[in-house]
């Protein structure tokens, strides 16, 4: 069934309403899908939007999309960010430079998706709804949301007007708002949105450009003027962004846009090209707004993404940061669901998320400031710093993670950290680690990546010698339910002797056999003999812990008593 199709068909005793069939909300309903948990899925539009809609997909993104099994196809139809080719005015066709916003860099083992990739929202949509549909959630489009009623635990009634204009009451246990800055979730929760509106506009779409290279941008312009034509991974389509302080008249932006040879002729005057523009094919003004709400949610709703937070779209942040709220609340949600957390667990997701969303926001505005005060000559403006690829985000002052490394976190209130000094502190990033060879089978060698769950912890339990302390720990572990914690030894080359071997008989082992793992999350810094490294579902450092004791203390803030 393809996007822009409508179904009847609805998911049975669906435990939660995802409003909202954007990235975000689709994510939502992936990671509590995969959990096993009923959803249903709506969305006001009658069809998915086409265009490309802030395309631009961080590395730290596609991790999520690997945890939630879709990168194979992202990264099939995604195409590399490519160079910025800048021109000199008035004539529009000496070359001043090219320049990369950001270097392209080489995939470590660590760190398998290190640059950008640009894919469409639409065709991102695409994809999530397949994985959707094979778990048998289908969206239902043209429904529109009109009230909730949170009515504590006997759930939220929410009230919608369907695609044949019938009025529907069905009651759900939680409602997670993703639709959007000017959705209604977030109104009806009557949360402010706090922020301004920029003077500055801009006409932003795609257009389709006959006989222009496709290899790289192009671009035109000063600060406050500019124009640039961003290639896209469908032939001839380019998006397109030009405006400024000088484009503040929006009658001005509706004569371009009144028709191809309107546009044909304000791209001829401003760049003194012959740009061959054939077709408009979603394009429109955009005024920048700067606003985030100061919580999450409360109760049994809760927002996601651009309903709870919107910004500039220069440097490439907000789909990614939806999409990452969307997995931590899905995980968390489920574990509720299930009846194995406590609802207070949904604290640490305002708790969590605020502060990346603050930091968002102060780092867009920069870039976009220097978009629109720097010079062309001065290509700086459009130049890209490391953090804008996520490595970095963090959740370090989060309440439910514990770390007990010998080096505290640095930095531990920079919820954007470059993350440039190799170590690692729980609520980082979890990093990959390839060459893992499990050793009581003749498999082949796997990744930590292919090993985390999003449906549960992961935990690694370091083994640098014969390894008397693991039936403790180990016995400390089997006191979780398989489908909440998976523990796993991670032994050392060094470590799998013969008499080791005898001992690791009774635990799922893996030989660390080309060291990444002690590299990447011991780093030599541990003089304990078996540390413990918790993975939360969503690929964040939940613990590292020195003392089996600490297994407990960690999973009692996550897990209900009774688990």
């Amino acid at each position: 069934m393809s996007l822009s199709e409508k179904s009847t068909v609805k998911p049975l005793k669906a435990r939660v309403l995802v409003v909202g069939a954007g990235p975000s909300g689709l994510v939502a309903a992936l990671t509590l899908a995969v959990n096993g948990i009923p959803v249903r899925i709506i969305e006001k539009s009658l069809t998915s939007k086409i265009g490309q809609r802030g395309a631009g997909i961080t590395p730290r993104s596609m991790e999520l999309f690997e945890h939630l099994g879709v990168v194979d196809e992202i990264d099939r139809r995604a195409m590399p960010l490519t160079t910025v080719r800048l021109y000199k005015l008035p004539e529009g066709k000496e070359v001043l430079r090219d320049f990369d916003m950001i270097p392209r860099l080489v995939p470590t083992p660590d760190k398998p998706y290190p640059n950008y990739v640009g894919l469409s929202q639409f065709t991102i949509r695409g994809i999530l709804a397949a994985r959707l549909q094979e778990l048998g959630i289908i969206i239902e489009w043209g429904v529109a949301l009109s009230s909730l009623v949170d009515q504590g635990e006997s759930g939220v009634q929410a009230t919608y007007t369907n695609n044949k204009g019938e009025v529907e009451n069905t009651t759900f246990e939680y409602v997670i708002g993703a639709d959007g800055a000017k959705g209604v979730v977030r109104k009806l929760l009557g949360l402010p949105f706090v922020g301004r509106t920029n003077i500055e506009n801009f006409i932003i779409g795609d257009i389709l450009i006959e006989d222009l290279a496709m290899e790289r941008w192009h671009q035109w312009g000063s600060a406050g003027d500019v124009i640039a034509l961003r290639a896209t991974e469908d032939p001839g389509v380019f998006n397109l962004v030009m405006g400024g302080a000088k484009m503040a008249n929006m009658e001005r932006s509706s004569e371009i846009l009144a028709s191809v040879d309107n546009l044909k002729a304000y791209l001829k005057e401003r760049t003194n090209q012959d740009l061959n523009v054939k077709k408009m094919i979603c394009i429109g003004p955009y005024i920048i707004n700067i606003r985030m709400t100061e919580t999450l949610g409360r109760g049994r709703i809760w927002l996601a993404g651009d309903s709870a937070h919107i910004h500039s779209p220069f440097g490439g942040q907000g789909m990614n940061v939806g999409l990452q709220d969307s997995f931590n609340l899905g995980w968390k949600l489920s574990l509720i669901l299930k009846g194995h957390s406590p609802t207070s667990l949904l604290e640490s997701y305002t708790e969590e998320r605020i502060p990346v969303v603050a930091e968002l926001l102060n780092l867009t505005t920069y870039f976009f400031k220097r978009v629109v005060n720097e010079s062309t000559a001065e290509d700086s403006g459009w130049r890209r710093t490391e953090a804008v690829r996520q490595f970095g985000v963090n959740c370090r002052s989060s309440s439910i993670i514990i770390d007990e490394g010998v080096q505290e976190a640095q930095d531990p209130g920079s919820a954007y950290n470059p993350h440039l000094s190799g170590l690692i502190y729980a609520g980082d990033r979890a990093p990959d680690a390839p060459g893992l060879r499990p050793l009581e089978s003749s498999g082949e060698k796997t990744r930590l990546f292919k090993i985390f769950d999003a449906t549960r912890h992961t935990a690694m339990i370091f083994a640098n010698g014969v390894g008397k302390e693991l039936p403790e720990a180990w016995a400390t572990f089997q006191g979780y339910p398989k489908e909440l914690v998976r523990p796993i030894v991670v032994a050392s080359r060094s470590s799998v002797s013969k008499e080791a071997i005898e001992n690791f008989k009774q635990y799922e082992v893996f030989e660390d056999y080309e060291g990444y793992a002690q590299k990447f999350y011991l780093d030599g810094e541990y003089d304990h003999a078996t540390p413990i490294i918790i993975i939360r579902p969503d690929g964040t450092i939940g613990a590292r812990l020195r003392k089996i004791g600490s297994v407990a203390t960690y999973f009692g803030r996550v897990f209900s008593v009774q688990v």
